[in-house]
């Protein structure tokens, strides 16, 4: 009895121990799906220049952070290998002389009770030793030179004190020589027009800084092309090139091509009332779409609704296009007088 009496506590304690394990797991998996993550990346925000400060816009998160810790890193020109720069662990940061020529990025770390996670900016523009601005690629062209289409500048890269822009498109010779600037072209893009045929278009862009601006030219675009000729219209008209005296010549059913077709001309009925269940008939006319008689063309009519006219064998159209076909009405046919067919 006593051995029966220590196994029972032994079964109750087993399916405690599932349970307690399913509300840890629980517990872990609420905890991980609460860890902040980012919806939008963290920005820098102002000019990166020698002297300047910048700060650091944390971007957007879920899980409702408590706070944010911060890691600036210096980059190569091309933003990367990017090293971590010391004492640069605040939201804002004072741009260095050793930042110069450099690219800037920051490392945003998301904090609340339930973890941790950390997302980094876009590199910045080339940092400025001066608050001039300065180009660091030149601008490029896209789209077809060709009248009518529409070309875009790209305004290459600049460094950190570059804050605006503008642009002038310019008309060139083929070599790319001789350009003169076109009036009103002043936007990112430009059209092209019937009086660029043969020549280069290039375009100008300046950046402005808070103490200086420079200008950027880039390359010419290929030699402009005008519209292509339309296609010239053919004629697929076959009447247009019978022969005058053969507009109104017979022609054999056999003879008719597409585009050609045939078309049911006139239609004639003796009597024009049935006033009886007598055999009526029926003429019809089948002529080509140039206007011709066709001969040999088989007509097939029958009476609607069905089945109150016997129907009748097919008939070949004769040397003028007619067909005649003889038609009989069944006594499904209620003569009612002064009933027009």
């Amino acid at each position: 009895m006593e051995t029966g009496a220590m196994r029972r506590p032994l079964r109750v304690l087993a399916p405690l121990v599932a349970v307690v394990a399913a509300i840890a797991a629980f517990a872990a998996a609420g905890a991980s799906a609460a860890t902040p993550q980012n919806t939008s990346n963290p920005t820098i925000e102002g000019n990166p220049v020698v002297g300047s400060t910048v700060a650091a816009n944390p971007g957007v998160w879920t899980g409702n952070p408590t706070r944010y810790a911060y890691t600036w890193q210096r980059c190569d020109a091309a933003g990367a290998n990017c090293g971590t720069i010391a004492g640069g662990n605040n939201q804002r940061y004072r741009v260095d002389a050793a930042d110069a020529g450099h690219r800037l990025i920051v490392l945003v770390t998301a904090i609340n009770s339930d973890g941790r996670n950390t997302v980094n900016s876009r590199p910045s523009a080339v940092v400025a030793t001066t608050g001039s601005a300065q180009n660091t690629g030149r601008p490029t062209i896209s789209g077809p030179a060709k009248v009518g289409e529409e070309l875009v500048a790209e305004r290459g890269t600049w460094n950190g004190a570059t804050s605006s822009f503008s642009y002038t498109w310019q008309r060139c010779d083929q070599n790319g020589s001789s350009c003169t600037t076109l009036s009103g072209a002043t936007g990112r893009t430009y059209g092209v027009r019937s009086v660029d045929v043969g020549h280069t278009l290039r375009v100008m862009v300046t950046g402005f800084g808070t103490s200086g601006s420079a200008t950027a030219t880039s390359d010419r675009t290929a030699v402009v092309q005008g519209l292509a000729a339309p296609a010239p219209v053919l004629n697929t008209n076959p009447c247009s090139k019978l022969a005058a005296n053969a507009a109104s010549q017979t022609v054999a059913v056999a003879d008719v091509a597409q585009p050609n077709r045939l078309l049911i001309a006139n239609v004639e009925l003796s009597p024009t009332v049935i006033r009886s269940r007598t055999t009526f008939t029926a003429r019809f006319r089948v002529m080509d779409s140039c206007g011709r008689p066709v001969q040999g063309a088989l007509v097939y009519a029958t009476g609607v609704p069905f089945g109150k006219v016997q129907n009748a064998p097919e008939v070949a159209t004769d040397g003028q296009g007619w067909a005649t076909v003889q038609m009989t009405p069944t006594t499904r046919l209620p003569l009612v007088p002064h009933t027009a067919q």
